[in-house]
């Protein structure tokens, strides 16, 4: 009988360890900044949506087609490459992250055609800078980068500036 309790032990152990740790809220604490995903809480409208992909053990926040971009109201320019409800755009390289965390762009971002429904890709600049917040962050809860965002050839001038992004442990 003894023994029958031990091994019960050894099956049931496992499944109620696993059971507790998935029911606790998933953290991390920076620097290092972590890889994966950082967004916009839900459908957040005060914010401009700007979605980032970390790589590099926490020092790159990823460029090109398939990777970190913005999403706004079109430009009076944009509109008239075609642009209608919003445009998406991309940063074409990777911008470095200090190891204070901060991160720094102003260059080109793309639209592509297939992305925006364009006739051809539209080109035009932004300004992209702020931080990562050092310390414990909570998946979906708290904060994980806050920043400003300007793109005048991309958005519209109503497009908010200021962006706040969380951590989103599930899209990497």
């Amino acid at each position: 009988m003894k023994i029958l309790r031990v091994v019960a032990l050894f099956f049931v152990a496992p499944i109620i360890f696993a059971a507790a740790a998935q029911a606790a809220p998933v953290t991390r604490t920076a620097p290092p900044f972590v890889d994966g995903f950082y967004s916009i809480n839900g459908n957040d409208t005060t914010h401009p949506d700007v979605e980032l992909f970390v790589g590099d053990n926490g020092k790159l926040i990823i460029g090109g087609a398939h990777a970190s971009g913005a999403s706004c109201a079109p430009s009076a320019a944009a509109e008239a490459a075609g642009a209608e409800l919003t445009i998406d755009f991309y940063f074409p390289r990777s911008i470095p992250i200090s190891a204070s965390g901060a991160f720094s762009y102003t260059g080109e971002v793309i639209a592509t055609a297939t992305q925006n429904e364009l006739s051809a890709n539209y080109d035009g600049t932004a300004s992209f800078s702020g931080h990562f917040i050092k310390g414990k962050i909570v998946a979906y809860k708290t904060n994980a980068l806050i920043g400003t965002l300007t793109s005048p050839s991309m958005c519209a001038a109503s497009t908010p500036t200021h962006v706040v992004d969380q951590w989103d442990i599930n899209d990497k």
